[in-house]
């Protein structure tokens, strides 16, 4: 009941005090890649051995270049020119072949890391409790699963190879000057010094920005989405303006922070130009000296001028790479805070045989709740519901029903007293698997995902016949919807598939709640006006345990019992009639929503005609 994760967690991680969802440092990153990579050690050594063969293959003309200058310099006899050269020959070749080899090596295994970890990723997101993401903003999540995977993808698969054989490149060309003389590594070794201190001043002045990037892009993607998905809102309150200086603030604090980026890589590219110049020049001068003093021969000089060179490109694309790499590291920190959030593991399956076969009861007790932000949600609730019954939740802004509701489902982490025992069984006492399959949820926020008709359904029972799935959607008042379906339940829905109106989707949802084998439910009933969806609701829940939580008072009618809440507390509780008979708060607000003096149960009216007239309860 109590969730699992600190509230601090995104604070500890360096993220501030304002992040709800973590962010991992970076040696935690490093352990989880670490921990990907393990079980693949043969494959990464192998890969990392063909790497070494292809650099110091590569390398090889060089060196027997510097035979062929040697020769050439002492007048030496040139029968051994056809030798040198064949060598050559066949040192391309070993280098093109093994480079090639390399690449597939490399790349396929950063394919697999990044696809182990992208499930489990993914799995995270299944595993982290509905409040949590709530208080986070689904913009930070969704960033986390969306941008910053392409990110990470995208950076790890064109830079990691290509870096890998640059430091393997730069290490052979390196042992290759000092096998020909340590002092002319030394000179080298210069330009080393001054790579590290422009790696060193980049580094300190860019991974804050990177890390800022990222939170300002989910920030932006957070803000887009919300307007986009409240756009009825936006425009009914006239709010574009509002809506549209936000994003507009957001894009600008993004491109802002992206410019700066961009003048700090510009730092590193000249810092790394001057790098440059100081090993090639420091090489030149020690090659004199050395020249001159009789310690070295000209072709040993050449060679090293050569390889020195040749490292070059590699170093730079280590430097350049550093870029990508460093924005691949922020995504990475960021997803890997994610998969620490839960441990990266799905979530545990239900197991049918373990649920109930017959409905059970529901008892709540001196249950209380305070918020994060210290706001008390509720004061001591006590609720009896016998199996099989339908109760449900009224009363006003902030009575204390969606927190009940929150709590009892496992969609609001318990942060409080009490006890809520279905069937005899403490739900604090309960596994995560147990606790989702004694309760099914629905909400007014339903969605189709993208697949077949018959791949949403069975997200609710993956062992349901098509007779069942059938059955389920005519019960909701989706059967003549399903008739129209050219492919039935093989028909493709959600994103790129046909567009179902909002009834239907609703309806669909409801019928993953008649599908699955959850003996209670929790049901937030849409507050739509077509009265078959009320029905539709009730056919949903039929036959289970169900707590609702009523949005229009015609609901509450047709209930078994109603339980009025205020300030956090439960002050009335009956059938729809006592109610209204003993003239308290549900006569109250029975009678401001407009449903009369006697309602539906005392004078024989439609709730459902009644809803098609009357707003919300009051204090919505």
């Amino acid at each position: 009941m109590h969730d699992d994760a600190p509230e601090t967690a995104g604070a500890a991680a360096g993220e501030g005090p304002a992040a709800l969802l973590p962010t991992a440092t970076a040696g935690q990153a490093v352990a989880e890649i670490a921990g990907l990579l393990r079980p693949r050690w043969l494959h990464a050594l192998a890969a990392l051995a063909v790497t070494f063969a292809a650099s110091a293959a590569s390398l090889a003309p060089v060196l027997l270049l510097r035979d062929v200058i040697n020769i050439v310099a002492a007048g030496d006899s040139a029968a051994g020119l056809p030798r040198i050269l064949a060598l050559a020959l066949a040192a391309a070749v070993l280098a093109g072949v093994a480079a090639t080899l390399a690449g597939g090596l490399t790349g396929t295994l950063i394919a697999r890391l990044l696809a182990d970890l992208r499930e489990r990723a993914v799995a995270a997101v299944l595993a982290i409790p509905p409040g949590r993401v709530e208080r986070a903003g689904r913009g930070d999540l969704i960033g986390r699963v969306g941008a910053d995977v392409a990110v990470l993808v995208g950076g790890f698969l064109d830079e990691v190879p290509g870096l890998l054989s640059a430091m393997v490149l730069v290490l052979t060309a390196t042992a290759g000057i000092a096998g020909m003389d340590w002092r002319l590594a030394a000179a080298g070794a210069l330009a080393g010094l001054a790579y590290a201190h422009a790696l060193r001043w980049y580094l300190r002045h860019s991974a804050h920005l990177y890390r800022r990037e990222r939170r300002q892009e989910a920030r932006l993607l957070g803000d887009l989405m919300a307007a986009v998905d409240g756009r009825a809102t936006v425009r009914a309150h006239h709010l574009l303006d509002e809506r549209r200086a936000r994003v507009i603030a957001d894009s600008a604090r993004s491109r802002d922070t992206s410019v700066r980026v961009f003048r700090v890589f510009s730092g590193l590219i000249a810092r790394d130009n001057l790098a440059e110049f100081t090993g090639l020049a420091a090489i030149t001068v020690a090659g004199w000296l050395l020249l001159r003093g009789g310690e070295v021969r000209i072709g040993d000089v050449a060679a090293a001028l050569m390889l020195f060179h040749r490292m070059f490109d590699p170093i730079g694309d280590i430097v350049t790479s550093a870029d990508e790499l460093q924005r691949s590291g922020a995504a990475l920190t960021r997803i890997v805070g994610l998969v620490r959030l839960t441990g990266g593991a799905p979530p545990p399956a239900v197991d049918p045989a373990a649920l109930p076969d017959a409905p059970v009861d529901l008892a709540v007790t001196g249950l209380t709740h305070v918020y994060p932000d210290g706001r008390v949600g509720l004061a001591g609730v006590d609720l009896a519901v016998p199996a099989g019954e339908v109760i449900a939740l009224v009363g006003g802004s902030g009575a204390g029903k969606s927190t009940v509701a929150g709590i009892i489902s496992g969609m609001l982490p318990h942060r409080g007293s009490g006890t809520v025992r279905i069937g005899g069984r403490d739900l604090a006492d309960l596994d995560a698997a147990a606790r989702t399959g004694l309760v099914a949820v629905a909400s007014q926020e339903t969605h189709l995902f993208a697949g077949t008709l018959r791949e949403n359904l069975l997200l609710a029972d993956p062992a349901a016949g098509d007779d069942r799935l059938v059955a389920a959607l005519a019960a909701v008042g989706a059967g003549d919807w399903l008739a129209g379906l050219e492919r039935g339940l093989d028909t493709r829905v959600g994103s790129g598939g046909v567009a179902a109106p909002a009834d239907v989707v609703q309806r669909v949802a409801l019928a993953r709640i008649r599908l699955a084998p959850a003996p209670v439910v929790v049901l937030d009933e849409p507050s739509a006006e077509e009265s078959d969806l009320m029905a539709a609701a009730a056919a949903a829940i039929r036959g289970r345990t169900a707590v609702v939580v009523a949005h229009r008072l015609g609901q509450a009618a047709v209930a078994d019992r109603v339980a009025v809440l205020a300030a956090g507390r439960v002050v009335e509780s009956g059938d729809h009639a006592g109610l209204l008979a003993a003239g308290g708060a549900y006569a109250e607000l029975w009678a401001a929503w407009g449903g009369g003096a006697q309602g539906p149960a005392g004078a024989g009216a439609d709730p459902a005609a009644a809803d098609a007239g009357a707003g919300e309860v009051p204090g919505r």
